[in-house]
């Protein structure tokens, strides 16, 4: 009885010390997958003098490493050229960030529905990700006036 007591002891504390031992933070030059997908909320915010709509794009949702976060962005689209740009800031729960930037093109073949892709870079991070750049693609679409749309990533985060 006291040898299945002190086993059952044993493998309890090497339960315990395995589940409380720290994660280990990601290795120097260490390449991860990132993924995430963004509910977003696009705003016009006016014309620049070339007829390219100024866009404000704050969004939420769930990227791998970021978890439940946000997603706020501000754009340019141009009908004209077909083509739109703009700049990246997820934010985390705990304010860490990713921060970037991305170039692409939009279709209107599907109007009013408006799709979109191309490819983002990430350019620096701060908080737990500091040190971290990456790049990827992107790709969704958002219905003309309703302030709705959906954008997903996929690419590598670089530590």
């Amino acid at each position: 009885m006291k040898t299945k007591t002190l086993i059952m002891l044993a493998l309890i504390l090497a339960l315990v010390l395995a589940a409380s031992a720290p994660r280990a933070a990601l290795a120097d030059d260490a390449v991860v997958p990132f993924k995430g997908t963004y509910d977003m909320s696009p705003q016009n915010a006016g014309v620049d003098p070339n007829g390219c709509n100024i866009q404000q794009m704050p969004g939420v949702g769930q990227a791998t490493h970021l978890g439940e976060s946000t997603l706020y962005s501000e754009a340019l689209a141009c009908p004209a050229t077909l083509t739109q740009s703009g700049s990246l800031l997820f934010t985390a729960a705990d304010g860490s960030q990713l921060i970037g930037h991305f170039s692409g093109k939009i279709s209107f073949a599907s109007y009013p529905t408006v799709t979109f892709w191309g490819d983002y870079w990430i350019t620096e991070g701060n908080g737990r990700f500091d040190g971290y750049t990456g790049s990827g693609v992107y790709w969704g679409s958002s219905v003309m006036g309703s302030g709705k749309g959906i954008i997903t990533f996929d690419g590598l985060l670089l530590k």
